[in-house]
């Protein structure tokens, strides 16, 4: 049996489980990833080594980060944890669990912006402001991922108590055909579809349900925010988008170009976008922000997950508490 069968067989299994903009990453991942390093096999009579699955980590490391990495290869060890207990395949769930156990440490570390660092990208909202710039303030000071802040339309907000409301996050879909299009957004999944297209393998710029319950949230405005906001409310429609100042959205993707070519002009180091949300959380934390406060601003299922990410914070309010109690003591 060949991998594609295999997928053939899963994918409408996993679809169930995962929103629209989850399955069309994995589609791409294994169109770009998996199948052009695994495809041509048959896995009922050829099985793949222990030093195969590393060397196919090792390829992937090559052009994308661990994290990305850890990514496509724990979607690769649910294939054939399916393999071997659907299909029988026996020795399909043994060689990819292994590695997998191998790569769990691999996750990048947390990154975020130093005080200083952070003050430069305030002082370029300060010096030229512009929407998008706006929107990545907006992102550094509430935690917002980009989908979500790429969302936030005007009526989002909450002129009297000064809140921004997390509904959605906007993502582009790949290989989004017209039937599976119309199903989603019949199932609540896509709330607005902003590309017309429906030619199948062509990619779908889509507002969807926020990723998690615990995403759709509300999230405080710094006064400085706010009150721009206020001055560009009255040159817009409500339903304008804050990061385009329009009735389209500004993509995700053109944000990303807009934040990378800020930190070009500012000197700053090249982080991702999502150092914005790193920082803001971490930031919380070293001022002594309880772990429940800090999760419910990022929109996290539990604050377990905020501890598991922000440990390095954690660590460091640990070694102050104790300092604090014990750091008197002299040998």
């Amino acid at each position: 049996m060949k991998l594609q069968e295999i997928l053939d067989k899963y994918l409408p299994i996993y679809e169930t489980g995962v929103k629209p903009g989850t399955l069309a990453i994995r589609k791409c991942q294994i169109t770009n990833h998996i199948l052009p390093y695994f495809g041509g096999r048959d896995l009922d009579n050829d099985e793949i080594t222990l030093d195969e699955c590393e060397q196919f980590v090792d390829k992937l490391k090559m052009s994308l980060s661990d994290t990305a990495s850890y990514e496509i290869y724990n979607f690769f060890a649910q294939v054939m944890r399916y393999a071997k207990r659907k299909l029988g395949i026996p020795w399909a769930n043994h060689v990819v669990e292994r590695t997998r156990t191998r790569l769990k440490g691999a996750k990048s570390d947390v990154q975020f912006f130093t005080e200083r660092e952070a003050g430069e990208l305030i002082k370029e909202m300060k010096e030229n402001p512009s929407p998008k710039t706006l929107a990545i303030i907006i992102s550094l000071t509430t935690g917002m991922r980009i989908g979500e802040v790429c969302a936030l339309r005007f009526k989002d907000i909450d002129w009297d108590y000064k809140l921004a409301n997390v509904k959605g996050t906007l993502e582009r879909v790949y290989m989004l055909g017209k039937e599976e299009k119309e199903s989603y957004l019949a199932s609540g999944d896509i709330i607005e579809v902003f590309c017309k297209s429906g030619k199948q393998g062509s990619t779908t710029l889509a507002l969807m349900t926020p990723k998690t319950a615990k995403s759709e949230r509300a999230c405080p405005l710094i006064p400085a925010v706010y009150k721009v906001l206020k001055g560009m409310r009255v040159m817009v429609n409500d339903d304008y988008f804050i990061a385009s100042m329009g009735e389209q959205p500004c993509e995700p993707r053109v944000l990303r170009t807009h934040y990378d070519k800020l930190l070009e002009r500012r000197g700053l180091p090249k982080l991702n976008f999502h150092a914005l949300r790193h920082t803001c959380a971490t930031r919380m934390l070293n001022k002594g922000v309880d772990i429940a406060t800090v999760a419910a601003v990022l929109g996290h299922a539990s604050p377990a997950t905020t501890l598991e990410i922000y440990v390095h914070s954690n660590n460091e309010e640990k070694k102050k508490a104790l300092n604090k109690v014990f750091g008197a003591i002299k040998f």
